[in-house]
């Protein structure tokens, strides 16, 4: 795995947290924790993000809930900064993205895992064609 295969990176998110509601009804700077790894050592500022809500919670679906954008690479606690924006009009829930075929992400197949998650520009690209497929504006929102 390199950055030429980069297509964004998917960090994880407990439905459980204290934060989940304003990051996905108005977006705004949050920190994730990443692993130190050649993952993490691969991330730079300006890398696409995704938001992944992960866990049970009848308010907020396993998927993704918003995208953003690196603020830079991971601290010395490994810790890195995103600005997130909300997706415009719904989520790509787990469930949605695995009735149109999308069933390879990182996170699907290993639910467990730690962040970063690696979506490669191949993964991306039907991400984008399933959005703008199920009504969602032709891009996703890249903030």
């Amino acid at each position: 795995m390199t950055r030429k295969g980069l297509g964004g990176w998917l960090l994880r998110r407990a439905a459980a947290s204290a934060s989940l509601p304003m990051l996905v009804s108005q977006g705004g700077l949050e920190d994730f924790c990443v692993r130190d790894n050649y993952r993490s050592r691969l991330m730079r500022d300006g890398d696409l993000v995704f938001l992944w809500i992960s866990g049970r919670n009848r308010s907020y679906e396993r998927g993704i809930w918003a995208t953003g954008r690196l603020q830079g690479p991971p601290g010395p606690e490994y810790r890195v900064s995103v600005l997130l924006s909300p997706l415009a009009d719904r989520p790509l829930t787990d469930r949605a993205l695995r009735s149109r075929g999308i069933d390879d992400l990182e996170v699907q197949r290993q639910p467990f895992g730690s962040n970063p998650s690696w979506i490669s520009i191949e993964q991306l690209g039907r991400l984008v064609e399933f959005h703008a497929a199920s009504g969602g504006p032709s891009a996703l929102p890249w903030p």
